[in-house]
């Protein structure tokens, strides 16, 4: 069993929160809060993981899914931990957005993101400033990973069977970011 402590917590959302792995640098550990719509999104997350690995999908937008563990918390979810240059956990694009930052940039690598999400029909439940990361690897170069709301939460998964609907979806989502954050066009 694995003994998550309060001085491993890397951040926490409504739904989960997450830990460094106290014995694998290379991993984060994200334990649910209570309540049975918790669960419904983590299986559904892990449901779309799995579809996604299973198409050969590189990983290269997500931190792959490494598998469950026991903690004294409860069940616990590996991932791969994103990390800057200097092994500092990386931090939401909501940090980054309030510091000085060349929106132009920053426009052109969210649109980057974009498009490779939609090349690997990668299902987004949701997308916002706060679960895109910003991993630094030096002065004013990063790449962004989207680190939750992977999935497709309809009722009716329409954008599971037909892939354009999927992209559509896709590119609603990011224009409805890039308007709640400012920047300038859109994908």
């Amino acid at each position: 069993m694995i003994s998550l402590t309060e001085e491993l917590l890397i951040g926490e959302g409504k739904d989960r929160r997450c830990y460094r792995h106290p014995s694998d640098p290379a991993l984060c550990i994200k334990v649910l809060r209570s309540g049975w719509r918790t669960k419904v999104r983590m299986l559904r997350e892990l449901f779309y993981y799995r579809k996604l690995e299973r198409q050969g999908y590189p990983f290269e937008e997500l931190p792959a899914y490494r598998g469950i563990a026991q903690t004294n918390l409860g069940k616990g979810y590996l991932y791969e931990l994103v990390v800057d240059h200097d092994d500092q956990v990386s931090q939401p694009l909501a940090v980054l957005l309030q510091k000085e930052y060349d929106g132009e940039q920053l426009a052109d690598d969210l649109r980057k993101l974009h498009d490779s999400l939609v090349r690997y029909n990668v299902p987004l439940a949701d997308i916002s400033r706060h679960n895109i990361l910003v991993q630094l690897w030096g002065p004013e170069k990063y790449d962004l990973k989207v680190v939750d709301g992977v999935g497709n939460s309809d009722f009716i998964k329409i954008a599971d069977l037909v892939p354009a609907w999927n992209r559509s979806k896709i590119t609603r989502k990011f224009n409805r970011m890039f308007g709640f954050i400012g920047l300038p066009g859109t994908v």
